[in-house]
């Protein structure tokens, strides 16, 4: 078995190009030729995971972004093929990194439904209500004050009133028929305002 052993050792030297004495190079080396057994060469553990990584998404090769631990690397690769039911096979951080980046990628707000972390699923409802200028991926929106910032956003990008209506806060609801109203020119909608000073604030700005 020690022969095999050292016919292995000797195979991987021949392939590393005489002067690449570096772990830079033997990385860069084993990119180009998308060659796994070189990333093994390299002496710096981190590199050498970094280097797997990357060929792996080369090569499209998920049993070895596994084989590795990388969720960086299933992450990548359910990316690149737009292929949302990848992103269950990682735990942690880069899970919720590969719903977040797919579903702004396809503009799809059902896959931050994915996104185990609250804050950040919230964050990624708001940013597809911003890409798509719609409304309805604010409503799944946890933080009330989020949600009603959300909405309210919504409807001054589309300059579409009617949307103010599902803001809970009044003032906030206030401010966004008020801002539609300006943006628009039609103070008929100031009269949805409730609340007096607004109102009047709002038909003044454009009487």
């Amino acid at each position: 078995m020690r022969w095999l052993f050292v016919v292995s050792l000797l195979f991987l030297v021949a392939c590393i190009p005489l002067d690449c004495t570096t772990d830079d190079c033997k990385y860069d080396t084993a990119l180009e030729r998308e060659d796994i057994n070189l990333c093994s060469t390299i002496e710096n553990s981190a590199v050498e995971k970094a280097c797997k990584a990357e060929v792996a998404i080369k090569l499209e090769n998920l049993n070895l972004c596994q084989s590795i631990d990388s969720g960086y690397c299933i992450a990548t690769i359910a990316e690149n093929q737009d292929n949302s039911e990848l992103c269950n096979l990682i735990e942690g951080d880069w899970k919720n990194t590969c719903f977040h980046n797919l579903a702004v990628k396809l503009e799809n707000s059902d896959l931050c439904r994915g996104i185990e972390n609250d804050v950040l699923r919230d964050e990624c409802f708001i940013e597809l209500s911003e890409i798509t200028v719609n409304a309805k991926p604010c409503f799944s929106v946890i933080n009330r004050v989020e949600r009603d910032k959300c909405i309210l956003s919504a409807a001054v990008d589309s300059t579409d009133s009617n949307i103010c209506f599902e803001i809970q806060d009044p003032i906030t609801k206030a401010l966004c028929y008020k801002s539609v109203a300006v943006n628009t020119g039609k103070v008929k909608i100031c009269d949805n305002i409730q609340l007096t000073m607004i109102r009047n604030d709002c038909i003044n700005k454009l009487t």
